[in-house]
């Protein structure tokens, strides 16, 4: 187990959660026509908490920090992709807001945890 599961378990909480605020932009992105932007989004969503998941069942350090390094990465790649979407107009800026404070918080839980 990582030395605080607890920030391990809500970064896992909290990918879900925004794996489920992304359901909706997906669908629309898809209505849209935009369905590369709609597979990036999708993808950078359900790796966050699938490696979250994996971190949780490693047996050592070096492969949850592996585990957290995708997730981190993933969420990178969901606030890039995210912002492009709002700059399109395809989502309004609170929804942009909402997902993007979503991210950031859980990108310092898991910056947490690769410092330990």
């Amino acid at each position: 187990m990582a030395k605080n599961p607890y920030k391990a378990s809500k970064a896992w909480h909290l990918g879900s959660e925004l794996q489920r605020d992304v359901r909706r932009i997906i669908v629309d992105l898809h209505r849209l026509g935009e369905v590369e932007l709609a597979a990036k989004v999708r993808i950078s969503a359900w790796i966050i908490p699938e490696q979250l998941e994996k971190s949780h069942y490693a047996t050592d350090k070096d492969e949850k920090h592996r585990c957290y390094a995708q997730a981190r990465r993933s969420i990178n790649d969901l606030q890039t992709t995210i912002g492009l979407v709002h700059d399109l107009k395809y989502i309004n800026r609170q929804t942009f807001d909402s997902i993007s404070e979503r991210a950031l918080t859980i990108h310092r839980l898991l910056s947490n945890l690769l410092s330990t």
